[in-house]
């Protein structure tokens, strides 16, 4: 699929979040497209992920209006990248995913009069746990389980509000993982130190995607017509347990490594302190009460049944490669 016919000039694709993993490598897949890109970032982000690439800069932030309309401006497509998920309370959080994604919605329809799309990047944590014994579908009850979660779900009927005026999709992914992530290193680390925690008495269940299925799957969403309304949940085809990733993790380390069984009561312990010293020193630690709350639900997966069907999508990079990839990534690094 290519992008429609926008009489002879390239399509303008605005993208929030440009700078961060993930959308880093949704710019490029968008330049190499064909796309003209435009880029909402802050004065003083960190632009690394994306330099040297023929982006056009538009600086400012979601409480920025002025900015977001001249990003919006003739833009044929927005993507709605930019989240925060890790903040002190909930109000951060709503601020941040929600009426930041409300303000951008205003100047979309004030300045993108030639709109074909807008799409919002979510997230599983929005639709919550998964039901017992089977993947969570886009059908299924919302019942998000984190302060997170709740407001990316504020962003969500926030955005599919619109649907009668705007042109939008909605893709939710669960954990993403890939070259130049960060959030997953932690995993990798603790099993190049030949550990392989696993959390509470019962086996947990995944969802997980490599970042280059995400960024296939959002372009999908982006570009069918047959997606406007709809929300895709965008994962790996296949589900793990928290034990059968870390084992992979071990094999693209060619290294040995124990499972360490931690209850309950101990990593909440850990949680409460992490959280107690960032209240102190003015952080919001990787491991809170919120995220060891998460590490102790069974049942994280999520069906990509209706992605298949209705988009095409296929996943392409089982975990196998996937980790494979990323821990050869970190090693260029030096952070293995």
């Amino acid at each position: 699929m290519t992008p429609g016919d926008t009489s002879g000039r390239r399509p303008i694709a605005f993208l929030t979040g440009a700078n961060g993993f993930v959308g880093s490598h949704l710019t490029r897949a968008l330049l190499d497209r064909g796309y003209h890109v435009r880029v909402l970032i802050r004065p003083n982000a960190d632009r690394s992920r994306l330099e040297g690439l023929n982006v056009e800069w538009v600086i400012g932030d979601l409480d920025d209006q002025q900015a977001m309309r001249l990003g919006a401006r003739d833009a044929d497509y927005v993507i709605h990248n930019a989240g925060l998920v890790r903040a002190p309370n909930a109000e951060t959080y709503h601020h941040a995913n929600c009426t930041g994604t409300i303000q951008l919605l205003d100047a979309v329809e004030e300045s993108a009069t030639e709109l074909r799309k807008f799409l919002y990047v979510s997230s599983q944590a929005a639709g919550g746990p998964s039901p017992e014994g089977r993947s969570k579908t886009e059908n299924d009850p919302n019942l998000p389980h984190t302060p997170y979660g709740a407001s990316k779900l504020a962003g969500e009927v926030a955005v599919m509000g619109r649907s009668k005026t705007v042109p939008v999709v909605t893709v939710r992914p669960p954990a993403v993982y890939g070259p130049e992530d960060t959030a997953i290193l932690a995993m990798f680390q603790t099993v190049s130190w030949h550990a392989k925690p696993l959390f509470g008495p019962q086996p947990q269940h995944l969802s997980i995607v490599h970042v280059e299925d995400l960024v296939r799957g959002i372009m999908l969403a982006m570009e069918d017509d047959s997606a406007r309304g709809e929300v895709f949940f965008i994962a790996e085809d296949q589900q793990y347990t928290l034990a059968q990733l870390q084992d992979l993790i071990q094999q693209s380390l060619a290294t040995w490594a124990f499972y360490l069984r931690i209850p309950k009561w101990l990593l909440m312990t850990i949680a409460g302190t992490s959280d107690m010293v960032g209240n102190v020193f003015g952080f919001t630690p990787r491991l809170n009460r919120d995220k060891a709350r998460d590490f102790l639900i069974r049942n994280w997966t999520c069906s990509t049944e209706k992605a298949n069907r209705v988009l095409g999508y296929r996943s392409m990079v089982p975990f196998a490669d996937g980790a494979k990839m990323t821990a050869e990534w970190y090693r260029a690094k030096g952070w293995l």
